[in-house]
């Protein structure tokens, strides 16, 4: 039995880094219709997954991340 089924987690993942489309903090202000400093709230604060990438900490979010925490959040408002 593999990690992520041991640990209760059924989160789709790539099958190779060639399906991961890693979006600027931009893109995803642009695809969620929100200004660049909503984004990073979103982050800090309610969770969007990010990828850090170099020393100067710029945030990248994988489009299948994106589209499974929008899916999980859609989801969550429907439960209240």
């Amino acid at each position: 039995m593999n990690k992520r089924k041991e640990q209760g987690k059924s989160q789709e993942r790539p099958k190779d880094l060639s399906d991961m489309q890693l979006l600027r903090i931009s893109e995803v202000a642009a695809i969620l219709s929100v200004g660049r400093s909503s984004v990073y709230r979103l982050i800090q604060h309610e969770g969007l997954p990010t990828i850090s990438l170099g020393s100067r900490g710029e945030y990248r979010v994988a489009r299948t991340s994106l589209r499974r925490w929008m899916i999980e959040r859609e989801a969550a408002s429907h439960q209240k």
